[in-house]
């Protein structure tokens, strides 16, 4: 049965202090990159950190709506892609090309392809090309070699001068410092990371978040009958301290609502569904509240799973050091 508020309601931005850190830091290099006549910036951080949303608010914020010579059709000069999985060469070409506004025949060689991308960046006045899932280039199954993604990526800044802003997991890092050309054309690596719960200031803009989520809700009639702050401490520790995530998570217990209600079931049981593997996790909605322990295990193993180190700064980590190394 479907629920009576539309899980729709939540594709929203929340706005959180990461989220504008980060765009504020995109902002900042951006115009460093122009200065430079083109360059490289990677934006890098564990899935459902909120990257997609940073690269969709540059776009807004950042990018200048105008028509091309003779052209009565508007541009933006910030363009957003997103890279397929196990991509070829023509592959990531066609994305950029797509991402700018263009199409190409079924069967154009790659090297057509790319001198329509050039020509349309050219042309339509793109001055920013944002790619998001970028580490499909180093998938197992990619239809190319690392070195030749990084490769094309370099040629394009070299051919037109655009900055390209490269977003996807961390393991992508290893891809930029593995190609000695690639790395010199790339700026400082802007890291987005999940909240931190053994930092106050971290802890308040996650629960500031949720209860932002909670009265988008509750403004659309749907009553909360819950502890709200005891919530937030359970859905931190679900979520991994991933903003994103938590939204999934509030999405899918949407559909566990009933009679206009949300409850303390309901959220559990949209998290039972609505994600893969919580049966090896703690059990974060169980009768008694996750420890503090947990709620760092949780966030170490995010940052495990991404492949990126944390240094123990607190009791609370070195505890959970003993379950979820927290540095490699």
């Amino acid at each position: 049965m479907s629920p009576k508020i539309d899980p729709r309601i939540l594709d929203v931005r929340i706005q959180h202090r990461r989220h504008n850190e980060v765009l504020a830091e995109l902002n900042g290099l951006i115009a460093v990159a122009k200065s430079y006549g083109g360059a490289i910036i990677p934006l890098l951080g564990p899935t459902r950190c909120g990257k997609t949303e940073v690269l969709e608010d540059a776009k807004t914020q950042f990018g200048n709506v105008r028509s091309g010579p003779g052209s009565l059709i508007e541009t933006n000069s910030f363009a957003v892609g997103c890279i397929p999985p196990k991509p070829n060469d023509r592959d990531i070409y066609l994305t950029m090309l797509r991402a700018v506004g263009h199409g190409c025949a079924p069967r154009e060689k790659t090297s057509a392809v790319r001198e329509r991308l050039i020509t349309a960046i050219r042309d339509d006045g793109i001055e920013i090309l944002a790619l998001d899932e970028c580490s499909h280039c180093v998938e197992t199954g990619a239809n190319l070699s690392p070195r030749t993604a990084v490769d094309h990526f370099k040629s394009l800044v070299d051919a037109t001068g655009i900055v390209l802003v490269l977003g996807g997991l961390p393991k992508f890092q290893k891809l930029i410092m593995g190609n000695e050309q690639v790395r010199d054309r790339s700026l400082k690596t802007i890291e987005y990371h999940p909240y931190r719960w053994t930092r106050e200031e971290d802890v308040d803009a996650f629960v500031g978040a949720f209860l932002a989520t909670l009265e988008i809700l509750q403004e659309a009639g749907l009553r909360i009958e819950f502890d709200e702050l005891d919530m937030a401490r359970r859905i931190y520790g679900a979520s991994g301290g991933r903003v994103g995530m938590m939204l999934r998570i509030m999405k899918a217990s949407l559909f566990q609502a009933k009679e206009g209600t949300l409850t303390f079931d309901a959220i559990a049981r949209g998290w039972e569904l609505g994600l893969q593997g919580n049966g090896d996790v703690e059990p974060f909605f169980a009768s008694e509240e996750p420890s503090d322990t947990a709620l760092v295990r949780s966030y170490a193993a995010v940052m495990q799973e991404a492949d990126l180190k944390i240094a123990p700064a607190t009791l609370d980590e070195f505890e959970a050091a003993r379950l979820v190394p927290l540095s490699k």
